[in-house]
């Protein structure tokens, strides 16, 4: 059973496992929207002990980057294996036939059973990119992920 969740905003919506009922739609660096949810927010946030996913849009970071790939590009994912425990990292091309960028993924973080997902791409025609970052812990987590992804949806806002 799946839930819609929205930013305060109602410029993201995502459809989420009814379970991951924490939401934060506010936004870190307003007026960009972002929303998260978990079946704990502050735990998701600080631990690796839930799975959830945080997803936001920034024009900001389309003006300061020339596309998606540069962006992520920019930054420094060294903590995940040198203070998470993250045994191993893959990048590579994120294409879902609508958002087109980069992604960055770990296995193994935390005590070892969770993956850790981070993707910066843009929609076609739009001047926003579109950060989405993940964990998960079950196995039914991980298969939920495709269409938790598959229903991302982020409306131009003014």
């Amino acid at each position: 059973v799946y839930t819609t969740v929205h930013d305060d905003s109602g410029v993201i919506s995502v459809d989420v496992p009814a379970e991951w009922n924490d939401v934060d739609g506010t936004s870190a660096f307003p007026p960009e929207p972002h929303v998260a949810a978990a079946s704990d927010i502050d735990r998701y946030y600080n631990t690796w002990d839930v799975s959830g996913i945080s997803v936001g849009a920034s024009r900001t970071l389309a003006q300061d980057h020339p596309t998606p790939t540069a962006f992520l590009a920019s930054l420094d994912f060294s903590w995940l294996e040198r203070n998470d425990n993250c045994n191993s990292t893959d990048s590579g091309v994120y294409d879902d036939g609508i958002l087109i960028g980069e992604y960055i993924s770990a296995e193994g973080c935390g005590l070892g059973n969770v993956s850790y997902s981070f993707i910066a791409a843009q929609q076609a025609g739009t001047d926003f990119f579109v950060i989405i970052q993940y964990q998960t812990i079950t196995p039914q987590d991980a298969v939920a992920i495709n269409g938790i992804l598959a229903s991302i949806e982020v409306t131009p806002w003014p």
